[in-house]
This record gives structure tokens, sequence and C-alpha cells, in this order.
């Protein structure tokens, strides 16, 4: 936690040297792209509100240790954030962040099938998990976690491929990229559903319907939307082919979610948090005090801890109250 607190600020403190440093070249840039509209303005006062949120927790929150690190954590990235939306950076910078995410989650998700084909049960073939390895997938020790990070990448891949098919008028010289980029947006799909995550597959086939729609609004001609609902087929082919019958049995569970344990626990925290938000309304908790606070509450008596809620907007309304909330969802651009 402190190398990543110390990065964070580290590249914050660098970035807000060079505007004091050279506060001529930022305003240059300012003034040849004014027609952009800057991120100051929609994140500067919900910013400064979450850290004065924070600040005032450490005197209200169950557990101040634990909201001291969690919020020197989120304080430090917000900065990151803050910093690197305002920082000068041509297409070319973008570019090479997404593709290499996209290589990333291709490589996450080739390595997982190859692991989940093989059967084992051990952390990349090497380590064995504490709670044991029946959730694994490729390097993440929780499947669901693994099936979050492809439901976020697959559609910012997807949207890379709509750009660079814009941009790049030369069909010889944009198809063998665009044909590896798709062969890594089908790998990725078909690994997501490989994962059999009810929760990542509903993230994914929810924003790649939004996706559509704008789609549809923005590029009017056919041939797009005909190729990307070829590979979206492609896909869900190869996700099958891979998964076979494990993955229709998983899906037909959405027709009795009532019967499945996992489903009951998280309605059970769910109750818990919104009884614990009820308490604390306006600052909540206390960052960090999610899984120490509810075992509080529990009266069951399972072995399964209950250390995230399964509900982000639920647990930073138990954890930060209903301002901190707001002052999360007022951050936008």
């Amino acid at each position: 936690r402190m190398v990543l607190i110390t990065t964070a600020n580290t590249i914050t403190l660098v970035w807000i040297a060079r505007e004091l440093l050279y506060p001529d070249a930022s305003r240059i840039y300012r003034r040849e792209h004014s027609h952009r509209r800057t991120p100051f303005a929609g994140l500067l006062i919900p910013a400064l509100i979450i850290v004065a949120l924070t600040a005032a927790q450490l005197f209200t929150s169950a557990i101040p240790g634990n909201t001291l690190i969690a919020g020197a954590i989120l304080t430090s990235f917000l900065g990151l954030f803050f910093a690197l939306l305002n920082t000068n950076r041509p297409y070319r910078d973008i570019r090479f962040l997404v593709k290499a995410l996209v290589t990333a989650g291709f490589a996450y998700a080739f390595i997982g099938i190859i692991h989940k084909l093989s059967g084992s049960t051990d952390l990349l073939w090497i380590r064995t998990p504490r709670h044991g390895g029946a959730s694994i997938f490729g390097p993440y020790v929780n499947q669901n976690h693994f099936a979050a990070l492809m439901a976020l990448i697959i559609p910012l891949g997807t949207g890379f491929y709509l750009s660079e098919n814009t941009r790049q008028r030369d069909l010889h010289q944009r198809l063998p990229r665009q044909t590896l980029l798709v062969f890594a947006l089908i790998v990725m799909t078909g690994a997501l559903f490989m994962t059999l995550s009810r929760g990542g597959m509903l993230a994914l086939v929810a924003t790649m319907l939004l996706f559509g729609l704008l789609l549809a609004a923005v590029f009017p001609g056919r041939h797009r939307k005909s190729l990307m609902a070829g590979a979206a087929l492609a896909a869900l082919v190869f996700a099958f082919w891979l998964g076979g019958s494990r993955l229709s049995e998983r899906l037909a569970t959405f027709g009795h979610l009532e019967e499945d344990k996992s489903v009951g626990l998280r309605i059970d925290m769910w109750e818990l948090s919104l009884g614990l938000a009820k308490e604390n309304p306006i600052l909540g908790t206390g960052l960090g005090t999610y899984a120490p606070t509810i075992e509080t509450r529990r009266s069951d008596k399972t072995p399964v801890s209950y250390v995230y809620a399964h509900n982000d907007p639920l647990q930073l309304l138990t954890e930060f109250g209903a301002a901190g909330l707001l002052a999360i969802a007022a951050c936008h651009d």
C-alpha cells in the first residue's frame, strides 16, 4: 500500500512542479486547445470535497487507522487521476496506452484459457492458494475479478477499433492490425464467459448493448455495424465452444436465482449494509471499515467473511456516507 501511495503521490507532485515551473507551456497548450472542455471544471470542486470528507472521517470513523490508510490511497489516486487528465497528451500517447491495456488483457485471457483447460488448481501452475484454487482464472485468484477486468478492457478495445477504422482510410494498412485487434477481442470475450461469472457476463452484455445504441447514432454506415455484429457473434460462438455445457448450465441459473446460495449471501450483505448506512447517513462508518463493522452486525454463523459488499455504490454509501457518494458521482467530465 505504501508503494502505491508513494508512486501516485510522486507522479502528482511532478505534475504540480511542472505546472509551477513551466506555466507558459500549459497556457499555450490550453489556448491552442481552447475548444476542448477542461477537466478542471468537472473535477476540481468534487475532488476537493472528497479530500475534505476524508479528513473529516478521521474524527468520526469507527476505525480511524483503517480510514487513514484507505483515505491516503483514495486521495493519492484521485490526485494522480486529476494530474493525468490535465496533462498535455497527444493522440499517439493515448493510443499507446490503449494498445498496452488491450495487449495485457489479451495476454491475461490467453493464459487464463490455457490454465483453465489444463485443469490445474494452482495459481499459474506454481502456487497453491490458502483457500483453494476452485475460483482461479489465469493470474487471478478470483475469477470474478478477472471477469470484471475483461468487462472493462473489451469495450475499450472496441472503441479503439472504431477510432482506428475512422482515422486510417487505407484498407491495406489497417487490415492486419484490425484483424489482430478483433482476434484479441474475441479471445477476451471467450475468456470472460469461460469464468462463468454472472456479474461479468451481465456487465459486458449491458455495456455492449449501450455501445451498440451509441454506435448506431454516431456511425450510421452499415459496414461497421455488420463487422461489429459479426465479431460479437464470433466471440459468443468461441465462448460457448470453450465453456460448453458448464456455460449453458451457468446461464440457466438466471431463471432461479432465489435458490442460489451466493445470491442469498449477497442479499444478506446488502440488507446489513443498508442498516449501517441508515445509522451513519452523512459521513458513513469510515473508509476501509466495511469488513470489521459489518461483522459486528451479523447474526448467522456461516464461515464466509463479508469483506466487500459486492455492490460498489452500496459500499460507498456505507463507508463514505451520502455526502461522499454524491461527491464521487459528481466527478465527471
